[in-house]
């Protein structure tokens, strides 16, 4: 997976998890850095886009690239997750190596939520 942020690296952490790859536009909006990224792959007709942007949905499409709103994403995760292991929630504790507070996991959703989920205008 590969997420792909407007500006410069070394603003943010880049380590989240190992199968995530996290790259920032630089000179170039995030829009054109997937563009860019997209034409130049060998095995487009894997990507899965995840965004609400009908732009770059629309000029994307033609590549043969899965496009899938930001909503369907996630409740595609929510199903996977359930599917694994209904009704059990794998509770992490201080001594993890990865271990985030109930708390501020919730906090780190909502915020998420507010930037992809956002209602067309």
């Amino acid at each position: 997976m590969t997420i792909v942020f407007d500006g410069q690296e070394g603003i943010a952490q880049q380590d989240f998890y190992k199968t995530v790859k996290v790259v920032f536009s630089s000179n170039e909006t995030a829009d054109e850095k997937i563009k860019r990224m997209v034409a130049e792959s060998p095995r487009k007709k894997e990507i899965v886009l995840v965004t609400d942007d009908r732009g770059l949905r629309f000029s994307l499409r033609p590549f043969g690239v899965r496009v899938m709103a930001v909503k369907e994403f996630f409740s595609k995760i929510r199903q996977k997750e359930e599917t694994r292991a209904p009704g059990k929630t794998k509770v992490s504790s201080p001594g993890d190596e990865k271990f985030i507070s109930k708390a501020r996991e919730h906090e780190i959703t909502k915020e998420f939520e507010k930037i992809w989920l956002k209602e067309d205008d």
